[in-house]
């Protein structure tokens, strides 16, 4: 699905990830203009928490150093720099669906999370018909890999109509630095929509900190969607479950 690309000013990246825990989700970070500003801002950010030189001999922090950011695994300092970051950053959108398994128990969760790609490429590539080119940007996944090419070629081939050219790409952490956002606002999702524990789900103040990470992504949401409940939340509606979500 590869050839000569499109100029940069017509081609829409899209960065992907997913997630198994606590709810099986993906993520779109949908990016039509500023894709190269954003990954020279996320290297930048990595750059400056890498010569941290107080977090040495930490284990996380290693881990960071050596394979970039990730919500769940980062260490305090990281992930705070890294969620007031996207507090200010522009020039993205976010997709999300997610289930929390009820509705499809006959799938297991790999299934499910193809499921939830197929129904995000099919949006995305909808949504964006008139542009020349879409490059959808996933990051390896030793379960995944040689599924996700195939099940983009196969959804845009079910769509009727005008459609861009689709490229796909499967590359390592880090590569492109995008895949880092996408990571964040779905971590940053999940831990505030699922009850964890004896947490309950859904936190509205300020002292909680799922929260306060929530409403520092949660401007960049154009359609966060359940499988179970349907519409959470759309950039031009309230939120559809308990007014939260969307300003």
């Amino acid at each position: 699905m590869d050839g000569d690309r499109a100029p940069d000013e017509a081609v829409v990246h899209v960065a992907l990830d997913e997630t198994f825990d606590p709810v099986v989700g993906v993520c779109a970070v949908v990016v039509e203009q500023h894709y190269l500003d954003l990954n020279r801002e996320v290297q930048e950010l990595y750059h400056d928490l890498a010569d941290s030189y107080y977090m040495d001999d930490l284990a996380s922090f290693e881990k960071f150093v050596r394979d970039g950011f990730h919500k769940t695994a980062d260490p305090f300092e990281v992930s705070t720099r890294f969620i007031n970051y996207l507090s200010h950053a522009v020039g993205f959108n976010s997709y999300i669906i997610f289930s929390n398994r009820k509705r499809r128990p006959d799938l297991s969760d790999l299934k499910l999370v193809l499921m939830l790609y197929a129904e995000t490429v099919r949006t995305i590539v909808e949504r964006h018909r008139s542009r020349a080119e879409i490059v959808f940007h996933f990051e390896q996944h030793q379960q995944l890999n040689l599924y996700l090419e195939p099940l983009v070629v196969s959804v845009c081939g079910k769509i009727r109509g005008r459609k861009p050219k689709i490229t796909v790409g499967v590359g390592a952490k880090k590569d492109p630095p995008l895949l880092a956002i996408a990571d964040y606002v779905l971590h940053t999702f999940g831990s505030w929509w699922a009850e964890k524990g004896d947490k309950p789900s859904r936190p509205t103040d300020a002292a909680d900190n799922r929260w306060r990470d929530m409403r520092a992504i949660r401007r960049s949401f154009s359609i966060v969607r359940s499988m179970e409940d349907g519409l959470v939340a759309r950039r031009d509606l309230p939120d559809a479950l308990d007014g939260t979500l969307v300003s």
